[in-house]
């Protein structure tokens, strides 16, 4: 009988991982820790001020839409002139809008109201739901919406044969 073990790598996994140790704790010769792209100086955190009660907006807003709108104001402070894309493939934009679900506590035509306030277009609401395109740069306020539960950005659907 063989036993497999997740900790049996062929020796170059094995040099992988010492090199990925070694580099992970690499200094520049001017005593700075180098920052991956990710990390970079030019994107920016969410607002805070923008989002005024965090912690409301932060179990009201999916994660998916912080790091979006993240995204979206690093592309702007870019400069660049090709349209925004998402790293999220499967997150519909358009005109830099997304595509959100939202839930609603209480009635979704409610709820609608409100998110034409933040500029949602073509909202459409069942019951406690609502479906609409919120410009990327309304993320933020989402949080200070009364009637908001959830907001997650609705993905694409996919027809298997």
């Amino acid at each position: 009988m063989v036993i497999s073990s997740p900790w049996r790598l062929p020796p170059a996994g094995w040099l992988a991982l010492a090199l990925a140790g070694f580099t992970a704790g690499c200094v520049h010769s001017d005593g700075q820790t180098p920052m991956p792209e990710a990390r970079s100086a030019e994107r920016k955190p969410l607002d805070a001020a923008a989002l005024e009660d965090k912690k409301t907006a932060s179990t009201k807003v999916s994660r998916e839409l912080i790091v979006l709108y993240e995204e979206f104001v690093a592309h702007r402070a870019s400069g660049s002139t090709e349209p925004f894309q998402p790293r999220g493939a499967l997150i519909r934009i358009r005109d830099e809008r997304v595509l959100i679900d939202f839930s609603a506590r209480g009635e979704g035509q409610v709820l609608r109201q409100e998110l034409q306030s933040l500029g949602v277009s073509e909202a459409t609401a069942f019951r406690d739901m609502v479906s609409g395109w919120l410009p990327i740069e309304a993320i933020p306020r989402l949080g200070q919406l009364e009637h908001l539960r959830v907001a997650r950005a609705a993905r694409a659907v996919t027809q298997q044969p």
